[in-house]
C-alpha cells in the first residue's frame, strides 16, 4: 500500500510540475506578443484598407502575425519579388569574404561572352550603376498592368519555359543591347543586372543559386519555407486573386525561369523574419560586409538593399500580382514584413505608416 501511495504521490508531483511548466511557457508566449488592444487596432487598420495577405510585426522579442483575405494564410509562401535581391547581394558579399571574388572585379572575369562585360564591375551591378537596361527581353514591356502581365507570362511560358535555366541564361548573356549610361555614371534599376549576379554566383561557387543559398543561409540557420517555386508542392504557395489556374501555372512556370536571382524567391513571413534577424546579428556576414551593403551610394540604395534617411534597411518586391516589403528599423528594433495579394504596391507604404503609429504609441 505504501508503495502505491509513494508512486501516486510521485505521479501527482510530476504532473503538477508539467502543468506549472506548461503554464509558464504559455505565460511567456503571451508576454512575447503585443497586447490585445494593439492587435485589435492593427486588425481594424487592415480591414479598413481591404488588406489581403499576411503581415508580420516584430518588436524585440514580441511578434504578431496575421493573415486576411482570400488565398492568404500565415503558413503560405508568397512570391517576394525583388526582396530576392537582398539574398543575392548577401551571397556575393559572402563570396568576397571567402576570397572567391572581389566587388571591383570586371564582369568579363566571370561572364566573358557578354557584351559590355569589360566595362562593368560586380559593384556596378549590385548598386544598379552598370547602365544595363531594367529588363532585356522585349516582351516585358507588356507587363504594365494585370492584363499585360497575363499576356507576358503566357507568351513566356509558351516560348521559353521548356528550356533549362542554363539555356535561358545563354540567351540572356548573348543578348545585343546598349547601355543606358556609362558604368558608374548614374543609377538605373536593373533586374537584368541581378540575373547576371546570379550567374556569377553559380559560376564562382560551382553550385546552383539555391544550393549556394542553402549552404550559406538556409541550412546553417535552419530556415525553411523559402525557395524557388516547385510545381510538385503547389499547395504551399499563396494563390493570386487575379489569375485562374492556367494563368497562375504559366506565371509561376515562366516567372521562376526568368526572374531567378532578381526576384524569383518565395517565402513565408516567418522565414523572412529569421533571415532579417540573422542579418542584423552578423550570423551570415561579417559586420564589415553588412556595413558595406547598407551604405547609401545613390539616394536610398546601397548594395542590394535600400536605406532610408533614418538608416532603416528595406526592400520592396513585386511579382505578377503580388507586392511585398521587408523593413528593419535600426533604432527601434522593429521589423515589418508585408506579403500582399494585391497588385497595388502603393498600399505597402500606407499599411506600414499606419501600423507604425500603433506600435509606436504603445511604447510612449
Amino acid at each position: 500500500m505504501k508503495l502505491i501511495l509513494t508512486r501516486l504521490t510521485a505521479v501527482i508531483v510530476i504532473t503538477s510540475l508539467m502543468l506549472a511548466t506548461a503554464c509558464e511557457i504559455n505565460k511567456k508566449k503571451e508576454l512575447n506578443t503585443f497586447n490585445t488592444e494593439v492587435k485589435e487596432e492593427i486588425n481594424e487598420i487592415l480591414s479598413g484598407l481591404n488588406f489581403r495577405g499576411t503581415i508580420l510585426i516584430a518588436q524585440g522579442d514580441k511578434t504578431y502575425i496575421t493573415s486576411r483575405g482570400e488565398y492568404s494564410d500565415n503558413d503560405l509562401m508568397y512570391p517576394i519579388g525583388s526582396i530576392t535581391k537582398v539574398f543575392t547581394s548577401v551571397a556575393i558579399m559572402k563570396l568576397q569574404e571567402d576570397g572567391a571574388l572581389n566587388l571591383d572585379d570586371k564582369l568579363s572575369k566571370y561572364i566573358p561572352e557578354m557584351k559590355h562585360a569589360d566595362s562593368i564591375t560586380i559593384r556596378n551591378l549590385l548598386s544598379h550603376r552598370s547602365g544595363i537596361p531594367r529588363d532585356v527581353l522585349k516582351f516585358f514591356d507588356l507587363g504594365n498592368n494585370i492584363e499585360g502581365s497575363k499576356r507576358m507570362y503566357k507568351y513566356g511560358s509558351e516560348h521559353y519555359s521548356d528550356m533549362s535555366r542554363s539555356e535561358f541564361n545563354n540567351i540572356i548573356v548573348s543578348g545585343d543591347f546598349e547601355l543606358l549610361s556609362d558604368p558608374n555614371d548614374r543609377f538605373f534599376y536593373s533586374n537584368f543586372g541581378y540575373v547576371l549576379l546570379g550567374i556569377v554566383i553559380e559560376r564562382v561557387s560551382e553550385k546552383s543559386y539555391m544550393e549556394y543559398l542553402d549552404e550559406i543561409i538556409f541550412k546553417p540557420l535552419n530556415i525553411e519555407d523559402i525557395g524557388f517555386w516547385e510545381n510538385s508542392e503547389k499547395d504551399k504557395y499563396a494563390r493570386s486573386i487575379y489569375y485562374n489556374e492556367e494563368e497562375l501555372y504559366a506565371t509561376r512556370k515562366f516567372g521562376h525561369l526568368v526572374t531567378q536571382s532578381a526576384g524569383g524567391l518565395y517565402a513565408t513571413a516567418e522565414s523572412l523574419l529569421q533571415f532579417a534577424k540573422a542579418l542584423q546579428t552578423n550570423q551570415i556576414l561579417q559586420s564589415k560586409s553588412f556595413e558595406e551593403m547598407t551604405t547609401r551610394i545613390d539616394g536610398y540604395y546601397g548594395l542590394g538593399i535600400m536605406i532610408d534617411l533614418k538608416g532603416n534597411y528595406f526592400h520592396f518586391g513585386t511579382f505578377s500580382s503580388f507586392s511585398s516589403m521587408l523593413k528593419i528599423y535600426k533604432e527601434t528594433n522593429n521589423t515589418i514584413i508585408i506579403l500582399m495579394n494585391d497588385i497595388d504596391s502603393r498600399k505597402l507604404s500606407v499599411v506600414e505608416d499606419q501600423i507604425l503609429k500603433v506600435i509606436n504609441q504603445e511604447n510612449q
